[in-house]
């Protein structure tokens, strides 16, 4: 089984530092990682730090990345903004899609909202609540309205505004190794990996 992950900071595996924004920190402990250990498949990692679904774009298509050998894209984009209330965000987002289908019509896509970002004022990455709700609607109704699979990650149990302090302790926006873990497990519960 070969998945490639599609994203941003939050699939590339950002951990976020304490007291600080917009400096990456990134480990190879991410989502894909334990996603990989936990589901024995390769998992292919496409985040890339502070990119939003019309700069993912430019990048696929400037990077000329091959789909043609995946099963499973799994995309998770939103978090720095451009969709819900943005059409040319919107329409990146369905042309990312259709990139990707366009190498293979059978790859089975799996569109994720984005998880959790803290309202507390003393994280130093407080602020993207309002870009991540406004893409999470979009994600679901775009979902619904093209018959693509959606894992809720603003459901996830365990990336909550109470588990902040163990799951996105640095910023309240990016995660630990737990958190990582914790978005991996779900991913393949809803995948059935």
């Amino acid at each position: 089984m070969k998945v490639y992950a599609l994203g941003d900071s939050l699939t590339e595996g950002d951990y976020g530092i304490k007291g600080k924004s917009g400096i990456a920190n990134i480990s190879e402990y991410n989502y894909p990682f334990f996603l990989s250990k936990i589901t024995d498949s390769i998992v292919v990692n496409y985040g890339k730090c502070g990119y939003t679904p019309i700069s993912y774009l430019d990048y696929l298509l400037s990077s000329k990345i091959d789909f043609s050998d995946a099963d499973i894209v799994i995309i998770m984009l939103g978090t720095n903004g451009e969709l819900g209330n943005n059409n040319k965000g919107n329409d990146a987002y369905d042309k990312i899609i259709k990139y990707v289908l366009s190498f293979n019509k059978n790859i089975k896509i799996y569109l994720c909202t984005c998880p959790n970002a803290t309202t507390n004022k003393s994280y130093s990455n407080c602020g993207y609540i309002d870009r991540v709700n406004n893409a999470n609607k979009f994600i679901i109704n775009y979902a619904k309205n093209n018959n693509y699979d959606l894992i809720r990650m603003d459901e996830h149990p365990l990336l909550t505004i109470e588990n902040e302090y163990v799951t996105q302790p640095n910023d309240g926006l990016h995660f630990s190794t737990i958190g990582y873990y914790f978005i991996a497990a779900y991913i393949k519960e809803k995948i059935g990996l």
